[in-house]
Formats: structure tokens, sequence, C-alpha cells
């Protein structure tokens, strides 16, 4: 579904990917995992055909992120780091815009925005001001709007980023449901802890490459847990394997 092959990209000379490689099956839970500055936005963006990579490919459902971003944009729904909300409409009318925006059929906007709205869990706050929502709300708010036109792949930067507790695991709880209604979702975080509960595989990013093994070394030696397993790995091959597949490089 999402096929990432040797992707570079520089800032005015500074190194944002450095011909990272990955592959997400359709269906998947992914997770990229990396500090901050790794190059993890910059991965998400060219896959949501906001920037263009210096070299490489990218496809998602089959189509080239450069060469038909149109295309790719009817088959994703993508949640920036940092989403922007327009803080003086009311939630009903901010979904209305960008389900006019998104192209939406008349016929088929309302039913796209109260399917949001009950799925978000906001239709008891339709009629309020998107200022007066707390912060967990507004998130759900924009993921809500992301899903309007039933994208078949999300792009998540960052989403737990400033969630309380309590809204981290409101936030997986939906993100599993999105995931088992078919939709093949990215997800990225610097937090391990919040992508292995959830995610079928993860992928380690920094310095804008691939860093699996060397990652992975780091986090069995300090005895952070990789994932979830029902026997653990006793080695640290057998966890690279668990994850990954294959051997460590």
């Amino acid at each position: 579904m999402i096929e990432v092959d040797q992707i570079q990209k520089r800032y005015n000379g500074s190194r944002g990917l450095a011909g990272f490689t990955t592959r997400v099956e359709k269906g998947e839970l992914f997770g990229l995992v990396g500090p901050n500055g790794a190059g993890k936005t910059t991965l998400i963006k060219i896959l949501s055909t906001l920037i263009r990579p210096d070299s490489g490919a990218a496809r998602i459902a089959g189509i080239d992120v450069t060469a038909n971003p149109r295309g790719v944009k009817r088959v994703v729904g993508y949640m920036p780091d940092q989403p922007g909300l327009y803080q003086d409409m009311r939630v009903l009318e901010f979904l209305e815009f960008f389900a006019d925006a998104f192209g939406i059929l008349s016929r088929q906007r309302r039913a796209a925005v109260d399917k949001g709205l009950e799925d978000s869990g906001l239709a008891a706050r339709r009629d309020s001001f998107v200022e007066e929502l707390s912060f967990g709300m507004k998130q759900r708010l924009f993921l809500a709007k992301t899903l309007l036109h039933s994208p078949q792949v999300l792009l998540l930067d960052e989403p737990a980023t400033g969630l309380d507790p309590m809204a981290r695991v409101d936030l997986r709880n939906q993100l599993k449901r999105l995931n088992q209604q078919g939709i093949t979702i990215l997800i990225s975080s610097h937090i391990l802890v919040d992508l292995e509960e959830i995610c079928t595989r993860v992928a380690f990013i920094a310095d804008g490459k691939n860093q699996a093994a060397e990652f992975l070394r780091h986090l069995v030696a300090s005895g952070v847990p990789v994932v979830k397993f029902d026997r653990p790995p006793a080695t640290l091959e057998q966890r690279y394997r668990s994850v990954f597949g294959g051997q460590p490089r």
C-alpha cells in the first residue's frame, strides 16, 4: 500500500532524508519511530505530496506521489504534527467547510459529517465553537476532518503530542477501530510506547535513514520493551526477526 524506496531530501544543504526505505502493506497499522529531527515529518510530508523528494521513489496504492499528487490526495488522509483549526467556527461548520473543500457531493455531505461527529464522540458538541474544545477534543475533530473523504490510507505525524494520558488511550483505541475497518495507517512518534501496543510493525529512523539494528540494540541494552510478545525472544537476533524479519544488518 505504501512503498518508499531510497528517498532523499535536503534543506539548504542540511540532510532531511538520506535514502530511507520502507514498505507498509495494505491493512497494516505501521509505526515510524525516531528521535526529534530524525526525518519523520519530512517523510510524511513527501507521502502526503506537500514536498517533493530530491531522489528516490514513493508510491501509495500504486500511485507515484511525485508524478500524480492529485491521485494520492484522493486516497490519503493527512494529519500534521501541529494541525491548524479555525477557532471561530462551530464544530459542525468546521466539518461542513472541509466536506465542501474535499468535493464531497452535497447529497453525501450530511452523512459524512454526521458520521464524523459520531465516530469522534463530538456529536453533543456540534454547536460548540472550536476554541471551546479541550486539546484532546480538538485532535479528535481534526482526525474527523481527515476522515471525511473516506481515505484508504492515514498519515499521522506525532498525533499524540500534547495529549494527556487518557486522551492518548482514547486515540490509540480510535486508531485500532479505524484499522479494523480496513484503513492502512502510518503513524510516527518519538515515543516507542505510544506505538508498541497497537502497531503491527515498526520501522526505526534516525539521521534520515533506516536505523533498525542500531536502535534495537540500544533499546534492548537499556531494558526497554521493543514490542509485546506472547513469549519474549531471548536474544537480540530473535527480537530483530520478530519485529522486522530476516537478520540484523
